[in-house]
């Protein structure tokens, strides 16, 4: 089964696209930073003004008055620095593309975005909640164009041994690039889990481009950076240390479609980017999805209908 492959560059969500969110901001776990309160090392604080929302790290004890966003490890020497930034808060962490740290919440956990503009394609990843509901209104008061909802906990058993005994594992990640672009896109998420906390990593929009055709050709692959230490009596110890997944696929493209995805290739040059292949094929969908880069993008003409297209992704 040929499927088009499809990408694009998440539009960047600012204070005035984030309608709502039940995540609170501050989070109890990362309190206002402000000039009098003295931290801990390894104490987190918050630092919020308008369209900034970051978390950072006490690298001293009794950290009093020193302003994280003019003494952390970005701006000052590391052997006077007094913070160390560490990510977005909470709330925000969803749409910080370069790093894959999910924004946590209690159950139901809802999120309400207004991108202000058209957009075909949504992906939510690094899901953890049993159930989805999602639904896109044209407008803050206007119908609903479209909807996407269900159970996101499942065995996906295909004996009946593992239909009766298997574990329910999560969903990792839905999306959908066939959403119709209607001028003021409205997003609803609501996410719950019988746990009580839910999870969300990535929640990306925007206008996907054709890359090319995939048939049956693409390789996803992890790979492993722990290290195996031996002690004296030669004993093994396993050092985790997580490594980027990989996505390998070889694309047909038309040529007409040529400078469109040459230009698509220059504008995304060192950018997160949103990726899916094979959606419409359940069995594979989730695992051609990813946020990431290219490694490799090479397109290569082979006649005056037809190039390649060779893409290897690294994730993010």
């Amino acid at each position: 089964m040929r499927t088009q492959v499809k990408a694009f560059l998440p539009i960047d969500i600012t204070d005035d696209l984030l309608i709502s969110s039940s995540i609170p901001e501050p989070d109890p776990d990362e309190p206002l930073w402000d000039t009098t309160t003295p931290f801990a090392e390894g104490a987190l604080c918050s630092v919020i003004s308008a369209n900034s929302h970051l978390v950072f790290e006490s690298l001293i004890a009794g950290n009093v008055n020193n302003d994280p966003l003019k003494t952390n490890t970005d701006v000052v020497p590391a052997s006077t620095a007094k913070w160390i930034k560490r990510s977005y808060t909470n709330r925000f962490r969803m749409f910080n593309w370069y790093q894959g740290n999910p924004s946590r919440g209690q159950s139901p956990l809802t999120v309400v975005i207004r991108p202000k503009r058209r957009i075909n394609a949504l992906v939510l990843d690094g899901l953890k909640a049993a159930v989805l509901e999602l639904t896109i209104k044209n407008g803050m008061d206007g119908p609903e164009i479209f909807t996407m909802d269900g159970w996101l906990l499942s065995r996906h058993a295909s004996t009946f041994y593992e239909y009766c005994y298997a574990p329910f594992v999560y969903d990792s990640v839905v999306s959908s690039f066939d959403i119709p672009p209607i001028p003021d896109p409205v997003i609803s998420v609501t996410l719950t889990d019988p746990s009580g906390i839910c999870e969300l990593g990535r929640f990306g929009v925007g206008l996907a481009t054709e890359i090319g055709m995939i048939d049956w050709n693409s390789v996803s692959e992890d790979n492993s950076y722990s290290d195996i230490e031996f002690d004296s009596s030669g004993w093994p110890t396993l050092k985790p240390n997580e490594a980027p997944s990989s996505l390998e696929m070889q694309l047909e493209l038309d040529a007409p479609r040529v400078n469109a995805v040459a230009q698509f290739k220059k504008t995304i040059k060192n950018k997160p980017v949103f990726w899916s292949a094979m959606e419409q094929v359940d069995a594979y969908s989730q695992m051609h999805v990813m946020v990431g880069i290219p490694e490799r993008f090479r397109i290569i003409p082979q006649n005056h209908k037809i190039a390649n297209v060779d893409l290897r992704l690294i994730g993010i």
